[in-house]
This record gives C-alpha cells, sequence and structure tokens, in this order.
C-alpha cells in the first residue's frame, strides 16, 4: 500500500511587518495631558548692564529691558533664571543687583524707583 501525500503552499501578498504593533490602551493606563504644558525657562547669563543702566534678556521669543539703574552702568554681571523668577548678580562682587519676576505684558521692566527724585 502506498500513501500519496500533496502539499499545498500558499503565499501571503502582505509580508509579515517586523515592527512592534502598539499596544491598545488600558482603562487604568494613564491617559495624556491634553493641555501641555510651556517648557521651563532655566539657566543663566553673563552679560554687562549697558551705558543707559538696563540689560536685555530673551524670554519666549521675546526681548525684554530691564532697569539695573545707571549707577551700575558697564557693570558685567549674571542672571539667573529660573522661569519667571530672575535674579541679576554683580559678576565681579557677588552682589545682587536686583531680583525681579519678569512681567510678559512690558517690554520694559522698570526698577520701581522714581525716576528724578528730586531733592
Amino acid at each position: 500500500s502506498t500513501r500519496s501525500s500533496s502539499t499545498t503552499t500558499t503565499t501571503d501578498p502582505t509580508p509579515a511587518s517586523t515592527e512592534p504593533h502598539p499596544t491598545p490602551p488600558t482603562p487604568d493606563s494613564p491617559k495624556p495631558d491634553p493641555t501641555p504644558t510651556p517648557p521651563s525657562t532655566t539657566g543663566s547669563d553673563t552679560t554687562r548692564v549697558d551705558t543707559s543702566g538696563k540689560t536685555t534678556l530673551r524670554y519666549n521669543s521675546h526681548l525684554y529691558k530691564i532697569g539695573i539703574g545707571r549707577a551700575h552702568s558697564q557693570t558685567p554681571i549674571v542672571m539667573l533664571i529660573a522661569d519667571r523668577d530672575i535674579r541679576i548678580i554683580n559678576n565681579t562682587t557677588g552682589e545682587l543687583l536686583r531680583h525681579l519676576t519678569l512681567d510678559p505684558n512690558r517690554t520694559y521692566q522698570p526698577t520701581g524707583k522714581p525716576r528724578n527724585p528730586r531733592t
């Protein structure tokens, strides 16, 4: 008795992907936050106070002018920046010249002192 066997080969028109399949989210998995948070801006900048007692800072693609005072004209400074909290320090002596919270609605950040005090 002889047995006959037949082999049938089929080819799949779409080859198997080597990419892993994404896992569908489960009810317990955390959902992405729909509101993106702005990137935090931290860092430092070394510069010099200009002749009129101001310095500039670029924050979120806007250029802001920060008043320090003419008494500090041409002083080398370091600005320590943590989001909108800014500290301006004399680079030579380490003295804190100004501490402010940046107001994004104002291009010029005044010192808060009267402009022309009369004596």
